[in-house]
């Protein structure tokens, strides 16, 4: 059976889990010391996959995990980590991985990864954020649980409702600091004030 093969992650029954040959096989890479098959394994998984084989191993499992593969970790697989394990994790994680991983992350999502973290781990997060990042997440925080200033995303794109749509696309081309997804633009006046929005 070759790694590709392991990569089926359907049951007989339709229910959703992985394999477990997948499971051992990523356990054999990682007692090997294998960091390149362990990259094999894990490249063509969804952050959600990764993060329920996490949830499967066991805590000393998890740690040569992580120290092995700690590198490749990104925010999307710390934020569909299971809240207790999300905690064991972040704390694990050397400062520097984690700040990569949740530099990734758009603002609401760092939000939520927050709000289930406790005061130590919160710190921690927070501190591995750039200033500007940090302001937003803590400006987000500072709302009231399921409101909307917690929960909308904080990352956008405007542009002044008198451009064309060559002046837009040819901004979007020259912008270095856009957010990595978004779906919107939103067309602004004069004074800033949002009068609509192209998708």
């Amino acid at each position: 059976m070759t790694d590709t093969d392991l990569m089926n992650t359907e049951s007989p029954d339709d229910d959703y889990a992985l394999e477990r040959g997948l499971v051992d096989a990523v356990l054999d890479a990682v007692e090997a010391t294998d960091a390149q098959r362990l990259d094999n394994l894990l490249e063509p998984l969804h952050p959600a996959d990764i993060a329920d084989l996490l949830e499967q191993i066991s805590a000393v499992e998890r740690r040569s995990f992580l120290s092995l593969w700690s590198t490749g970790l990104d925010g999307e697989v710390l934020s569909e980590l299971e809240e207790s394990l999300r905690e064991e994790v972040v704390e694990f994680l050397p400062q520097q991985v984690l700040s990569d991983a949740v530099r990734e992350l758009d603002s609401d999502d760092v939000v939520d990864l927050l709000e289930d973290l406790g005061d130590h781990q919160q710190g921690l997060v927070l501190d591995s954020l750039e200033e500007g990042d940090r302001i937003a997440v803590e400006q987000a925080l500072s709302y009231p649980e399921f409101s909307a200033g917690r929960l909308m995303q904080r990352e956008l794109v405007v542009a002044p409702a008198s451009w064309n749509v060559g002046e837009a696309i040819d901004h979007l081309r020259a912008e270095e600091d856009l957010p990595e997804q978004f779906y919107h633009i939103i067309m602004v006046d004069p004074a800033y004030h949002p009068v609509g929005h192209v998708t």
